[in-house]
C-alpha cells in the first residue's frame, strides 16, 4: 500500500504483535471497498445491457425450463430482463452493506483482545490507513465481535453470494441458447 512505511513499521514498538486475524481482514474490507464503486457502476452497464436484451428479445419464444426440464412457454426478452431484475437486487446488496466494510478490527490482534498491542496501535493505524485511502475508516465498537466474525451476516455472504448468482446467470444464458427457437 502507498505510503504504508512512512506511518508504520512493523519493527517499531507499538505493532511486533499484530496478527492475520485482524491485519489480513482489514486489508480485504479495504480492497473491497476501494472496487465498490467500480463494480457497482459495471454492474450497472450490465443492467442496462440485459434490459436493452430484453426489450431486443421480446417476440423471440423459447421454453420456459425448470430444472433443466421444459416448463411454459417464455420469451428470451422476459428472460433477459429477469437476469437484470436480479442483478439490480444485488447492486442494492451491495450498496446496503459497503458501509459494514469501514470498520477495521486492527489493534485486535489474535482473538480480538488487543493483547501485547500498544493501545495506541488501534487509532494510530485507523488514523494513517483513513489519510492514505481517503476513506472514513474506524474501529469497531467490539474488537473481538469483530474479530471473531466478520460482521453481520450480509457482509460474510455477499461476495459469495454474487459469484454463485452471477455463475447461475452464466449457466442459465448457456441453456438459453441452446435451447432458443426462433
Amino acid at each position: 500500500m502507498i505510503g504504508w512505511s512512512s506511518c508504520c513499521w512493523l519493527f517499531l514498538p507499538y505493532s511486533p504483535c499484530q496478527s492475520t486475524n485482524d491485519a489480513y481482514p482489514s486489508a480485504a474490507k479495504i480492497a473491497v471497498v476501494l472496487k465498490h464503486r467500480p463494480l457497482v457502476k459495471e454492474m450497472k452497464a450490465l443492467i442496462k445491457a440485459m434490459r436493452c436484451k430484453g426489450s431486443e428479445f421480446d417476440h423471440v419464444v423459447k421454453m420456459g425450463r425448470t430444472q433443466l426440464q421444459d416448463a411454459v412457454p417464455m420469451t428470451l426478452g422476459q428472460e433477459f430482463k429477469a437476469m437484470a431484475a436480479t442483478m439490480l437486487d444485488d447492486v442494492e446488496i451491495l450498496e446496503r452493506v459497503i458501509d459494514q466494510f469501514y470498520t477495521l478490527n486492527l489493534g485486535g490482534t489474535a482473538i480480538g483482545t488487543g493483547l501485547c498491542a500498544d493501545e495506541r496501535f488501534a487509532s494510530t493505524a485507523i488514523r494513517h490507513l483513513s489519510e492514505i485511502t481517503e476513506l472514513p475508516l474506524k474501529s469497531p465498537d467490539d474488537f473481538i465481535e469483530s474479530t471473531g466474525s466478520t460482521g453481520k451476516g450480509a457482509k460474510r455472504n455477499t461476495p459469495p453470494l454474487l459469484a454463485f448468482l452471477y455463475a447461475r446467470v452464466m449457466r442459465g444464458h448457456d441453456v438459453i441458447m441452446s435451447f432458443t427457437q426462433n
